[in-house]
């Protein structure tokens, strides 16, 4: 009966520990394999989540390269004008001086006008002034032309101006975008991190608990069968044996997931010190596009500020021209009727002229033909005087 006994517990004592070998094996390639695969999922999601916040750091540093070439045009664009607005100012100061020398040569013009109604004989009508005013009017037609290409540089101008603020403006509605995707972005990217480091904590907890609760059934095994064995030398040994190699195991078992559980921690902080360094690269890039938008907005309101103050002056030159232009128009219709009238004058008095030469040879002819016409007292010549006084009153008269 002893003996049966002592065969039953030896059997009891085997089916346990492979019992209990085969329960921690199963453990091992359970929670192993999960732990394994699971690890080696979240560092390919972070790595696909990296080499997906480096594509959009460079599509980040080509729409700035794009905004900096952008920019360069756009103030290349505003010198050229500027220097056209310069160009034309000075066209236009040079017209209004070149108006003021028309002006006095037209008050000289009138002035020679008046000192020869004042004449008694009118003189020749003066040719300069039909020159001057010929040339006042290819003069007026210059400024109108350079007026009528003015205008059409300021309508060019407002048109750049136009769809340079809205090119801006749809910079502008990019820049936002990508900084909503952005923020997006970084919100996903740190709540992956929390629920990755939770899990990277979560695995290391569940191996420690199933190495302490392996552990713990081990010694309460070999705690409740000490009692058992204790009376044979060779089973007291064989349970030790047991007991260390079952200890053993497990430390092994630690060690290596510790060794893993190590190895991917620093897999995740190298991880997450290049994430570090590209959220400063774009914040620094970011820093920089606002800088070159402040700077381009600036630039924009300046030219736009500089344009309007040009086209205000611009427009009160060209009110002063108009009106100059109005001024001229108006004398030289003034000019030209005194003219015609001169020319009346003058006409008129060559045809009296004619008529009192004819009456005068007719009678000098009348006289020195035969027969005295000259009345006794007075002499051919005191008739011939009497004639040119005659002449000289209706000259004056008229």
């Amino acid at each position: 009966m002893a003996g049966t006994g002592a065969t039953r517990m030896q059997r009891l004592g085997c089916d346990s520990w492979l019992s209990l070998i085969i329960v921690s094996l199963v453990l091992f390639l359970v929670y192993g394999q999960s732990g394994n695969s699971g690890e080696e999922k979240r560092v390919q999601e972070l790595e696909k989540s990296c080499n997906k916040l480096m594509e959009e750091k460079k599509s980040l540093q080509q729409q700035s390269v794009m905004l900096y070439k952008k920019l360069n045009e756009t103030s290349i664009t505003i010198g050229k004008k500027d220097k056209e607005l310069i160009s034309l100012r000075s066209m236009a100061n040079h017209s209004y001086f070149h108006f003021q020398g028309l002006q006095k040569r037209l008050n000289s013009c009138e002035d020679e006008m008046q000192a020869h109604k004042k004449r008694q004989f009118p003189g020749p009508v003066p040719d300069n002034c039909q020159r001057e005013l010929t040339k006042a009017n290819l003069q007026v037609q210059q400024l109108l032309r350079e007026k009528f290409n003015f205008s059409q540089t300021c309508q060019e101008l407002n048109t750049a101006q136009e769809t340079a603020k809205k090119k801006i403006i749809g910079l502008e509605q990019s820049n936002a975008d990508l900084r909503r995707q952005k923020t997006s972005m970084e919100k996903s990217h740190a709540m992956f991190s929390r629920e990755c480091k939770q899990d990277y904590v979560n695995a290391l907890g569940g191996i420690s608990t199933v190495t302490k609760a392996f552990l713990d059934k081990i010694e309460n095994f070999f705690s409740c069968a000490s009692t058992f064995f204790i009376t044979c030398e060779k089973r007291s040994m064989y349970l030790e044996q047991v007991h260390t190699n079952c200890t053993g195991l497990s430390r092994e078992m630690e060690s290596k997931f510790q060794s893993y559980l190590n190895h991917v921690g620093h897999i995740m902080s190298n991880i997450r010190k290049n994430n570090t360094d590209l959220m400063a690269q774009n914040e620094e890039l970011m820093k920089e596009l606002q800088e070159c938008r402040q700077s381009s907005l600036a630039r924009v309101e300046e030219g736009s500020r500089r344009l309007h103050e040009e086209q205000e002056r611009h427009g009160r030159e060209k009110e002063q021209m108009l009106k100059d232009k109005k001024k001229l128009e108006s004398d030289k219709e003034l000019q030209e009727q005194q003219l015609k009238l001169r020319f009346l004058e003058l006409n008129h008095i060559n045809s009296e002229k004619q008529r009192l030469n004819a009456s005068l040879l007719s009678c000098i002819r009348m006289t020195g033909g035969g027969g005295s016409l000259v009345p006794p007292g007075r002499s051919e010549f005191g008739d011939t005087m009497s004639h040119m006084k005659e002449l000289q009153k209706y000259a004056v008269g008229r």
